[in-house]
């Protein structure tokens, strides 16, 4: 191993975010599986949308995407399960309510998202920006505070979401 020079460094915290709204970019997104399982909601091979977001500020504190941010590469993830057919009919319109906001926030038109015919190119999202909307959630697993992505504005909306009225 080559010698290392580590006098200049700068620690990271990985505590979870405080609740609020972010500017973000989608860094990564891709159709996946769900696993199912014993313990499972939803039955194994349910199609879903998994996303990484790239956080570029925090809305209210920074007047927009900012690298010299705090809260700049910081990291959330969301799954959105695109519910089977016959799953509970209340449920699954909340789901998919959850998939529409997030592609209306990325600039998608309403109407074709919701077309019914509509077959997205996920990559055509990647370092799309917007606000998303933040929380904490204890870890089932490990106790500890995690992030929890419970919704998405379009970027252009800042100055509704400075104001609280978002």
């Amino acid at each position: 191993m080559p010698l290392l020079n580590l006098t200049e460094f700068e620690e990271q915290n990985f505590e979870a975010l405080a609740p609020g709204k972010y500017f973000a970019n989608v860094y990564e997104i891709e159709d996946r599986e769900t696993g199912g399982g014993p313990d499972a909601k939803m039955p194994g091979g349910t199609p879903m949308i998994w996303v990484h977001f790239q956080i570029e500020g925090r809305v209210g504190e920074d007047d927009g995407p900012n690298e010299d941010s705090p809260y700049y590469n910081r990291r959330a993830f969301r799954n959105m399960v695109i519910p089977p057919a016959d799953y509970d009919r209340k449920a699954a319109k909340a789901m998919n309510g959850m998939i529409v906001s997030f592609f209306k926030a990325l600039d998608v038109p309403e109407d074709v998202i919701t077309s019914g015919e509509w077959e997205p190119d996920l990559q055509e999202f990647v370092e799309k920006r917007l606000i998303i909307q933040l929380n904490r959630k204890p870890n089932k697993m490990t106790g500890e505070l995690d992030n929890n992505v419970t919704g998405y504005r379009n970027i252009s909306e800042v100055e509704t979401a400075s104001t609280g009225l978002l």
